[in-house]
């Protein structure tokens, strides 16, 4: 018999937790990309 009651389900924790995961790595790539200090190690790279 399960209960349902005690509040949310383990499954539903793992899917948010998942998500925000997800979410924030792409946020962090994207802002690392976006960042002046990649522009210096491109520069670093080329030479």
């Amino acid at each position: 018999m399960k209960r349902r009651e005690k509040g949310i389900p383990y499954d539903a924790i793992a899917v948010l937790f998942t998500g925000l995961l997800i979410v924030g790595l792409g946020i962090g790539f994207m802002v690392l990309i976006n960042s002046p200090y990649w522009a210096q190690i491109e520069q670093l790279m080329g030479q």
